[in-house]
Formats: structure tokens, sequence, C-alpha cells
């Protein structure tokens, strides 16, 4: 039977000519018992035995037996005008009733296809949409369907040659048959031609909206272009502080709950069932790569603060731990004293902003380095180490 659901191109390739043998087994038992019907008749009328003296062309073409090939070529010809018309119809009508009369194509997750009847229509094949280095690629590519197709028409008209065959081992014993004159549809011909032309039709229609769609996602274009790495560092290199970090952060977050909530695993667009599975993973991929980076960045520009913060915290301690041998440094050690909390007050914003990235981080999910960590805890009690310190020594 005709498949009723979208195929891929190889599969809809290879159940098409399976039905065409089987349309072409079907003929042939028909024709077989129709054979039958006749030579079954002219047993029943056959007086042998002929004389040879009289058997000749005359006496062959008059005879039950003669009437029996004429009748077979007969039945030959109408065999396969019949196959072949009744062909032609079955493939442009099935495909026709299943091409909408408009395709309307408004963003990547809204395609509207209207048909004449409100009976729903499935799509003919199955297409797939991919990312191949970092474009959006058809698979297979789309001029492969029209081509598939006409190679399909030509497989049914040459698969007609298996009556000519039935015929030429009828007619092979018989030398004063007449040679029948067929005219029968060829590739040239007038319904082929049509048929080739329509169908065309209806494929262009459906590539140029598939075309179309595809434009839609152009949204999505930045994550086809550059790695997840190039994109923060792009950040990096603009000097964007944890404010224009975090609004990235948020984007990433809302395109993923966009692609999760929205964007189709497949949509019909005429003809074609656009298999989006693919290209919805890899979106999905880029995104959460896009965002780890981002936290990556965080991690790296907050670690490399702290790093200046510990050496901050370090000077001081260094500093308190030193013993004043004269006048002058003991008075250098005291002034230091004095203004040593301004300057804790002001290492210690710095930590402060440092961990607002470190908490963005962890709202994320995502687990701070050990040796990150460990320093965040050590810089945390230097401070009021720091000040034991200067209590001691004062």
């Amino acid at each position: 039977t005709i498949c009723p659901q979208a195929l891929p191109l190889d599969q809809w390739q290879r159940h098409h000519r399976n039905y065409e043998k089987s349309m072409v087994s079907k003929a042939r038992v028909k024709f077989v018992s129709q054979i039958s019907t006749v030579l079954f008749d002219v047993i029943r009328n056959l007086n042998l035995p002929y004389s040879l003296t009289e058997f000749n062309k005359s006496v062959y073409l008059e005879s039950p037996f003669g009437r029996f090939v004429g009748l077979c070529n007969q039945i030959i010809q109408s065999h396969l005008v019949d196959f072949i018309e009744n062909s032609i119809f079955w493939f442009k009508e099935n495909i026709k009733e299943r091409n909408p009369i408009s395709i309307d194509v408004q963003s990547f997750n809204s395609v509207s296809n209207v048909f004449n009847t409100i009976e729903p229509r499935e799509p003919v094949f199955i297409v797939y949409l991919e990312i191949i280095d970092n474009k959006l690629e058809f698979q297979p590519q789309l001029h492969h369907f029209t081509t598939a197709i006409n190679e399909e028409i030509e497989y049914a008209i040459s698969s007609f040659e298996d009556f000519h065959k039935i015929e030429t081992v009828v007619l092979k014993a018989m030398a004063w048959t007449p040679v029948p004159n067929y005219n029968l549809p060829d590739l040239e011909s007038e319904p082929v031609v049509t048929l080739k032309n329509e169908l065309k039709a209806m494929i262009d229609l459906s590539i140029e909206k598939l075309n179309e769609y595809v434009s839609k996602l152009e949204g999505f274009s930045d994550l086809l272009s550059g790695s997840a790495q190039d994109y923060a560092n792009k950040l990096k290199e603009s000097d964007a502080d944890l404010n224009k970090v975090k609004s990235a952060i948020a984007e990433v977050i809302r395109q993923q709950s966009e692609i999760h909530m929205n964007f189709p695993f497949k949509v019909t667009i005429g003809l074609f069932q656009l298999d989006l599975t693919v290209v919805r993973k890899e979106l999905r991929q880029r995104l959460n790569e896009r965002r780890l980076a981002l936290l990556q960045l965080l991690l790296s520009e907050s670690y490399d603060k702290m790093k200046e913060i510990q050496k901050s915290y370090d000077a001081m301690w260094n500093r308190l731990l030193e013993e004043p041998k004269t006048i002058e440094a003991l008075v250098s050690q005291r002034e230091f004293i004095e203004n040593l909390k301004n300057s804790l007050k002001e290492v210690a914003g710095e930590f402060q902003s440092v961990l607002l990235y470190l908490d963005t981080v962890e709202e994320m999910y995502v687990s701070i380095p050990d040796e990150q960590d460990n320093l965040r805890w050590e810089l945390i009690g230097y401070e009021k180490k720091i000040l034991q310190k200067a209590s001691d020594v004062s």
C-alpha cells in the first residue's frame, strides 16, 4: 500500500519501488488469469490435428490458436496502457492531495499549512536540518528530492518491460503473428512530462518555504559562529564588569528556556517534515557550554583578584611582624597601625565584590574549585587575624 507517513528519502524510494513491484505482480496475475480464460476457450474449440499442407499464414490467423495469440496482444496492450496511466494518476494524486495550497512561515515555532479540506494531511518526505561547519544544512540536500522523484518515474516506466518479455516469449514460436504497434507513454510523452512538471512545482514551493523557515532561525546565528570560549574572551577583552557578565548569563538562560519551551522537534512544511532534533540538541548544548564558559570567566577573574587581595593582606601581616629597632621605625609602625583600619576597609570592599562573583557562580549550581574555595575562607578570616596582631603589637 501507499505509505501514509512521511519517510526519509532513501526509505521512500525503497517503499515506492516495492509498491511498483506489487502493482506489476498484481497486473501479471490478472493478465495470466485472462490469458488462461482465453486458452481454455481455445482448447475446447480446437480440432486437431491440423493438416501440415493447409497450415499457412491465412489458416493460422483464422484458427483458434491464431486468434488466441491476437487476443494475447490485445490484453498486453490494454494492460500496459492502463498500468502506465493508472501509475501516473496514483503518483500525482497521492502527492497532490498531501501538498498544501499555501504555506505561511510566521516564526521558527509557527508554520501554517492550508489544505483544500479540513482533513489532516501527512507530509511525504522527511528532511533533516543539521549544523555542519557552523552552518545550517539540509540532509539530504533539497535538490536530491526532485532527482529522486524523476528516478522513480523512470523506474516505474521501465518496470512495464516485464510485459514485453511475456509477449516476446508467447510470440517467439509464432513467426506469422503480426508485430503489435504499441502507443505507450514514455518519458517524453505528454502525460509523463506534465506529471514531472507538476511534481516539480509542488516540491519547489515546499523547498522555497523550507529556506524561508531557516531564515527565521537567524536569532540563533550567534550561537553558530565561534566557540563558547571565544564568546567569553570577547567579554573579558571588553573589560566587562560583574553586571555585564551576569546580564550575559541571564540572556543565555533565557535562550535555554526559549529553546526548551518553544523550539520544535519537528515541523511540517508543505510536502516535507523537517526534523529539528539535531539542531535543537546542538543549540541547547552550545548554550550550556556558553553558560559554563561565562561562569568560568567569573571564577578566573575572581581568583586573580583574590590573589591580589591575599598579597595586600600578606603585606599588612608582614609589616606587623617587623620589630622596629629605631625611633623612626617605631613611629612608622604606629602610624601604620593607626591607618590600618582604613586600609583593611578598602581591601575588604574589594573582597566583598569578589564574593559576589562567587555567589553568582554558586547560584548556577557550579562548584568552586577547592584551591579557590580554601583561599576564600582564608581571606574571610584574614582581617580579624590582622586586627588581633595589631592589638598585640600596640
